[in-house]
């Protein structure tokens, strides 16, 4: 069974209103931890397997080293009552405990040190056990010259540093006193960087032996040849095939990087290795309507800083450089593009544990020139972006689209 599925059997609010109530917890904590990305479960009625998958996730109660262990109330459960919540965010799982400010995540978080920067930190930002800088940028120059500081600084460490450019920060939506639980204060900076199939509850999994199906098709016409590097035709080369989890790993990591680089909602994030690209997309604004979309200049006041555009660094073990996989692609290529997977079940917002600091854009920075058609390549030099838009106008009716995930691969405007 699939976790995506047990949350829509068993973690719906009522069911965990229900599950609260039998721990003990008051109507005005319950709803504030329903509200902040929380489920409850009652281990005494799963079935084992999701048992072992939820509670062997982590320890339960895990808590940073710094959190005020004077200020965490756990509520006293009845003994027929096995009740846990479980964070979507981060994974974390409790015992149903008061909503005081304990910071199970710590006062303070750990720490990588970028002293060797000479600059004001603007601001600081959390995510779970880590803390990282907000530093401002007010020209290209300042940008540049950050981002590659650190990638000099960090060469050989054996992380690979990739940013992310967005025309504003989103933060991960948790009520006051879920703040001050996990955090030990309501005033904290959490970025919220989930996969779009987790943010809309997209069922990737269902999705992906279509959108495999459809990517090799275009691959196979293009060639005219068939890549058997994952071929299977019998139960052995099944046995073999699986007794080598990375090669069947790559297999769908590649079907997911490319889906997701052109629009297809998955269990992941885009960043680049290109600076330049990030500030490109933290300059530019999306937008879509009836299959069609189009970027534009953002342009913003100095007012409110936290709605300024941000270029996230993040530094990584686990991404997947797009221009590498088995699916060619001109756009990944135009975009130095990366995928970090992860964004799923109980660790939806887990690219932001890679976060090392995040650079806000000052007005004064000004935005990218470069014209869309040169981030994103016109289908007629992409052949992958013109098969997918032939694809997905050749689907037989609009919800098998928008189940295969066809019906975000939209049709840019390039004027």
């Amino acid at each position: 069974m699939l976790l995506q599925n047990f949350e829509e059997a068993l973690a719906s609010e009522p069911v965990g209103r229900a599950l609260l109530a039998r721990a003990g917890v008051p109507t005005s904590d319950m709803e504030a931890l329903l509200s902040s990305g929380f489920f409850a479960i009652g281990q005494d009625i799963l079935p084992t397997d999701l048992e072992l998958l939820l509670m062997n996730a982590e320890p339960i109660d895990l808590m940073h080293p710094s959190f005020d262990a004077s200020k965490y109330r756990r509520y006293a459960q009845p003994i027929d009552v096995n009740i846990a919540i479980v964070d979507r965010h981060t994974g974390a799982i409790f015992r149903p405990a008061q909503l005081n400010p304990a910071a199970a995540f710590g006062v303070s978080g750990d720490t990588i040190d970028l002293s060797y920067l000479g600059l004001n930190t603007a601001a600081i930002g959390r995510s779970r056990f880590r803390e990282f800088p907000y530093y401002v940028a007010k020209s290209v120059d300042t940008l540049a010259g950050l981002c590659e500081s650190l990638r000099t600084h960090m060469a050989g460490s054996g992380f690979e540093i990739l940013f992310r450019g967005q025309t504003k920060e989103h933060l991960v939506r948790r009520a006051p006193q879920v703040l001050e639980f996990l955090y030990g204060t309501a005033s904290v900076r959490e970025p919220s960087l989930p996969s779009n199939a987790f943010r809309n509850r997209f069922n990737y999994a269902a999705a992906e032996p279509y959108v495999r199906l459809i990517l090799r098709d275009i691959v196979y016409r293009r060639n005219r040849r068939e890549n058997r590097k994952h071929w299977v035709e019998d139960r052995f080369e099944q046995l073999n095939l699986l007794s080598h989890g990375h090669e069947l790993s790559q297999a769908l990591d590649d079907v997911m990087g490319i889906g997701q680089h052109y629009g297809i909602p998955t269990y992941g994030i885009d960043a680049t290795s290109s600076w330049e690209t990030a500030f490109w997309f933290a300059t530019h604004k999306f937008a879509s309507e009836n299959g069609k979309a189009s970027f534009s200049e953002h342009r913003w006041e100095v007012g409110d800083s936290g709605t300024w555009p941000v270029v996230y660094v993040l530094r990584t073990r686990n991404a997947l450089d797009l221009s590498l996989m088995s699916f060619p692609s001109i756009r990944a290529k135009a975009q130095n593009a990366f995928f970090l997977p992860g964004s799923w079940g109980l660790h939806g917002n887990v690219a932001a544990n890679d976060i090392i600091c995040a650079i806000q854009l000052h007005p004064a920075a000004g935005v990218d020139p470069h014209e869309v058609s040169e981030i994103f390549p016109m289908p007629s030099s992409d052949f992958m972006y013109r098969e997918l838009l032939e694809a997905k106008q050749r689907t037989l009716s609009a919800s098998l689209s928008a189940t295969i995930g066809l019906d975000q691969v939209f049709d840019l405007t390039y004027a």
